[in-house]
């Protein structure tokens, strides 16, 4: 046997879980699953935040700190060496951020830097190694299993290279294979794959696309964004300032913004997401909160973000649609800090003292109501389509973790309907509903 351990970068944090693989066979496979697979369907994974490699280059990039170098072979940007001190740290963010054009609606690197992918359509550009349990079920690197790592710096609108790139990989596997792919997004994932369907027409979703896996999705956002942008939430210890200025100077955060409204699963005006001495913050704060925080020039992106219609509209993919959501385990929904914010962006506020779960619980990361947004808007359409549409709740799942056998029957029942045809039991939309129904009146 070989003992290893899982992590799945998500939403900023590494979830990390200690596993043991018997070659051979699977921990808990042979119980939940029967073996051989009767299909081995065209399996493309869309990662989520943070879990694809990014490099860089500069060419006579200037910096505004001497020592940073303004030229640069190709060099790894993320992850960010594990090493890295003070000193550089201002050189990683410059090289790190992004800049906004408000007169185009896109964003570019600074002056002279090249960013790029690792090894798209391969696994080589990816952070963790939770393909394993694929794998050992029979899916091949190259074959049935294909990766689709992308610049997790921006939204979809912000990065037209993904779409073009995902396109080609989507009709190249097609063709190849002669079958229909999955696309199977965990975490953050689950955003860029519906606003990549957005973009594409129906005949071609129609041609090439069986199933989209939709796990654990942040369709409504998480309050834990607000945490990043104010303190700088995340592991590893003593990193808070660093992941404060990735918060700011990125915008992956900011796109998981909790969703202002009014009905049962986004924030309403009455949902306090962050509280100081002197004042509240909710879903519709979010101007409010950068120039409390001293970002006084991030109103126009702030509004193109927030706004983008991928998410603001929330149209359906077109396309049979499985979405999975744990449920049961204390998630924040609202943070509480003992003084109120400096609008200076150099200060980074310590962390809150105090955190409010959500009522409804979640799966650590991403609060229910998050997760069950597309159940009260896409199942008319789907069905008038005759698309499949399943959705279901797994009590004590982490968040992502449906992407691994270690996440319960949640990864095996995925499985089992792209492989088998075999419906999950209790998936349909109406039994998530109730089930929604019944968290939210909880105590």
């Amino acid at each position: 046997m070989m003992k290893s351990g899982i992590c799945l970068h998500v939403i900023g944090h590494v979830l990390c879980v200690m596993m043991v693989v018997w070659l051979g066979s699977m921990a808990h496979g042979d119980d939940n699953i029967k073996k051989p697979l009767a299909y081995y369907p065209p399996v493309i994974v869309i990662p989520g935040l943070t879990s694809s490699n990014l490099s860089f280059t500069l060419t006579n990039s200037p910096s505004k700190f001497k020592h940073c170098p303004t030229n640069q072979n190709k060099s790894m940007l993320w992850p960010f060496p594990t090493d890295l001190d003070l000193n550089n740290e201002g050189c990683f963010i410059e090289a790190m951020g992004v800049m906004f054009d408000e007169k185009t609606n896109s964003f570019h690197n600074k002056q002279g830097e090249t960013t790029d992918i690792y090894d798209f359509g391969g696994f080589g550009g990816f952070l963790g190694n939770f393909l394993y349990g694929l794998m050992e079920l029979g899916f091949v690197i190259g074959e049935t299993l294909f990766g689709a790592p992308y610049d997790f710096r921006v939204p979809v609108f912000g990065n037209q290279e993904f779409v073009d790139s995902l396109t080609e990989l989507v009709e190249t596997v097609s063709n190849k294979t002669g079958n229909k792919v999955v696309l199977l997004a965990p975490s953050y994932g689950p955003m860029y794959t519906i606003s990549f369907l957005h973009r594409k027409s129906q005949e071609w979703k129609d041609k090439y696309v069986d199933w989209f896996i939709a796990e654990s999705p942040v369709w409504s956002g998480t309050p834990l964004s607000f945490g990043y942008i104010a303190s700088g939430f995340g592991p590893p210890i003593g990193m808070q300032y660093l992941y404060r200025l990735m918060s700011t100077e990125t915008y992956s955060n900011l796109w998981l913004w909790p969703r202002a409204g009014e009905s049962n699963v986004t924030y309403s005006k009455n949902a306090v997401l962050g509280r100081t001495p002197s004042k509240n913050y909710t879903a519709y704060d979010v101007h409010e909160l950068f120039h409390d925080l001293g970002f006084d020039d991030r109103d126009a992106v702030i509004n193109s973000v927030v706004n983008d219609t991928d998410l603001l509209d929330f149209k359906h993919p077109g396309v049979n649609t499985y979405v999975t959501f744990g449920y049961g385990l204390d998630t924040g929904e609202s943070y509480t800090w003992k003084n109120d914010f400096v609008p200076n962006k150099n200060i980074v506020p310590p962390m809150p003292y105090k955190t409010a779960n959500a009522t409804e619980t979640g799966d650590s990361v991403v609060p229910v109501r998050s997760s069950m947004r597309a159940a009260f808007l896409w199942e008319k359409p789907l069905q008038q389509m005759g698309k499949r549409f399943l959705y279901k709740g797994y009590y004590g799942q982490s968040h992502a973790l449906c992407a691994i056998p270690e996440g319960g029957s949640c990864f095996f029942e995925v499985v089992d309907l792209i492989c088998n045809n075999i419906t999950p039991p209790q998936s349909s939309v109406d039994e998530a509903k109730d089930l929604f129904s019944k968290l939210m009146q909880q105590a």
